[in-house]
């Protein structure tokens, strides 16, 4: 049961930032990036740390105690990766609309 919460966890922590960064996607002026960082960082370091102490239990080891300290640096790593794929997205979507504003001047 300690390792199905936990890999639940896990799974929650993996989706958070591309759902979060689909909701900026959607709605960019709902969702200011302040508060996507903020979601992501937060969130995630809540989820790892929950994750660590359900699967360790408070007497087997020192790795909740990384969770505690070094979690949030965990989700700053997990969600950079997506910040690259948004902007690859952003920047494809961003030239395809000028293009077809563009397309019948010549």
């Amino acid at each position: 049961m300690k390792d199905l919460a936990s890999y639940i966890l896990l799974t929650l922590f993996a989706l958070l930032p591309p759902s979060v960064l689909a909701t900026r996607m959607r709605r960019p002026s709902r969702m200011p990036w302040w508060a996507a960082f903020g979601l992501v960082i937060g969130l995630g370091w809540l989820l790892i740390l929950g994750g660590a102490l359900i699967k360790e239990g408070p007497e087997s080891g020192a790795g909740h105690v990384t969770a505690l300290f070094a979690g949030w640096a965990f989700a700053l790593i997990w969600f950079l990766p997506w910040l690259g794929l948004y902007a690859i997205i952003h920047l494809i979507r961003s030239k395809s609309k000028t293009k077809k504003g563009s397309g019948g001047d010549s």
